[in-house]
């Protein structure tokens, strides 16, 4: 069974554009398996690793317009989630949502990714939406072109 890291996080960034932001992970991971079959995974919580976290991190920190020099430069706090994923997985499907913390903007993010093996995915769509409604309907589109 392979792994990978996905993570909710708030940052203050001063350089060179100042954000003030929050991303959080919505519901569980989605996992689709070869033959269709589709099981939803919690996330085991972890302490955060430079080592071990830093190239997922910003993996998928770069969907967020988030840089290594944002990561490493400014304040994060971040949530770190260890997802288990059956060898047989074909696609992982994660939603967030990103709020501007100053101007109250939120938008809604699904990433499509297959599994790489040091523990990060590789993003093969990324998919930006303005409501919870577009998610939901995004999703269902998603998972029904995937299984």
């Amino acid at each position: 069974m392979g792994h990978y890291y996905t993570f909710s996080f708030e940052a203050r960034i001063s350089y060179p554009k100042k954000r003030n932001i929050r991303v959080l992970r919505i519901g569980k991971s989605i996992i689709v398996l070869k033959g269709g079959r589709v099981v939803e995974k919690d996330g085991l919580r972890e302490e955060f690793n430079v080592e071990r976290h830093l190239l997922p991190l910003e993996s998928l920190s770069s969907t967020f317009n988030i840089t290594y020099n944002d990561i490493s430069h400014n304040f994060f706090s971040i949530r770190v989630e260890k997802v288990e994923v059956p060898e047989d997985a074909v696609a992982l499907v994660e939603r967030f949502l990103y709020e501007d913390l100053e101007s109250g903007r939120q938008s809604f993010y699904i990433i499509v990714g297959s599994l790489k093996g040091d523990g990060s995915v590789k993003i093969l769509k990324r998919y930006q939406l303005s409501s919870r409604d577009e998610l939901t309907g995004k999703l269902n589109d998603i998972i029904s072109k995937l299984s």
